[in-house]
């Protein structure tokens, strides 16, 4: 019943007041939903029992949002910096309802100095270049964890990405990569839903 009412309608409806999606991308909506709901099936296919999910760079909850609609047993963790965007995805949570879905406001940066996220798979769609995502994923996690990035046709051929680091579903392509934490998780907080 939930993925009945992940329609991109309240996106819209709320865009028109506070952005928190380019409406320049209104064309591809479309698309990010369709890629956001297959990574999200992909994590359910992979998840096992007490898996959790991290989105950094949560924006307009693309893939986040879909993929906790998609996986209601497993927490999933976005990570924002912008306090409009994070309204925004609380309303989300609440009005669907999703108890599974936590955006943080914070930068991840000040997020990873003093916290750590303990998750099986982590995500970051249109958050920085993606030699800068793994080493900022490493810092944010307790030890080790499966990273996709949601890339393009373009992106693996400009960046020579190789076949193996990629998982293709469909018409949609994502970058994968197993990471472990370049941080020690022993002087800082692990963030849950019972911790917030």
């Amino acid at each position: 019943p939930r993925l009945a009412n992940t329609r991109p309608d309240h996106l819209l409806e709320y865009n028109e007041h506070t952005n928190v999606y380019s409406k320049s991308a209104y064309a591809h909506l479309p698309f990010h939903v369709h890629d956001s709901l297959t990574l999200g099936l992909i994590i359910s296919e992979s998840r096992g029992q007490g898996s959790a999910v991290l989105d950094l760079g949560s924006g307009s909850g693309l893939p986040s949002a879909l993929i906790a609609a998609v996986n209601p047993q497993t927490p999933v963790f976005a990570i924002e910096s912008k306090s409009r965007k994070t309204r925004f995805l609380r309303q989300v949570a609440s009005a669907l309802p999703m108890h599974n879905y936590v955006p943080l406001t914070c930068n991840v940066h000040e997020f990873s100095r003093s916290s750590y996220c303990d998750v099986d798979f982590l995500t970051a769609k249109a958050f920085k270049p993606l030699d800068e995502v793994v080493p900022i994923a490493q810092v944010c996690i307790r030890a080790s964890a499966l990273l996709y990035v949601p890339v393009s046709q373009a992106q693996v051929r400009d960046l020579s990405l190789p076949e193996q680091q990629l998982h293709r579903r469909g018409k949609y392509i994502y970058f994968r990569k197993a990471i472990k934490a370049s941080r020690k998780s022993s002087t800082r907080q692990a963030i849950t839903i019972g911790s917030l």
